[in-house]
């Protein structure tokens, strides 16, 4: 399956209004900088049931929306791990532990699914971020709690 590729617009380094390069990115890569995240469990109902081979079934729809989705196990399963916390690559190496192999064009692609949906949203990962919650446990929170004060 051929993986989808995404258009950027970058300007050009130097003055403003030189113009614009376009650059080509394979979808992995774009969405490599993101944490999907499910919509609130009030912002969408889920619904299971049984094939006729026997395989479970899940139709889940944003309440926002007329049409929903339906998943097959596996891919209730990527669902399942789109809490917010975790990037593409981490989402596709549990699904590479839980069903033995490496799939991350069709994980993409039920991202863009979803997404049109509307049942996900994207969380940008920030490596800063990240850092400063590891190393200071909270030294965000403080942070903010300090310029609240400061008002």
């Amino acid at each position: 399956m051929p993986q989808a590729r995404i258009e950027l617009l970058i300007r050009k380094p130097g003055a403003e209004g030189e113009g614009f390069n376009i650059r080509k990115v394979g979808s992995e890569a774009a969405y490599a900088g993101y944490r999907p995240r499910r919509i609130s469990p009030e912002g969408y109902e889920e619904r299971m049931e049984v094939s006729r081979e026997g395989e479970n079934l899940y139709n889940i729809r944003a309440t926002s929306q007329d049409d929903g989705l339906t998943l097959t196990e596996r891919e209730h399963f990527i669902w399942e791990l789109m809490e917010g916390t975790r990037g593409i690559k981490t989402i596709a190496s549990a699904y590479f532990f839980r069903y033995g192999e490496k799939n991350v064009v069709a994980i993409t692609a039920l991202i863009g699914r979803l997404r049109g949906a509307g049942l996900i949203e994207f969380v940008p990962a920030s490596r800063l971020r990240e850092a400063l919650e590891q190393a200071g446990q909270g030294l965000i929170g403080r942070l903010k709690e300090l310029f609240k004060k400061g008002r």
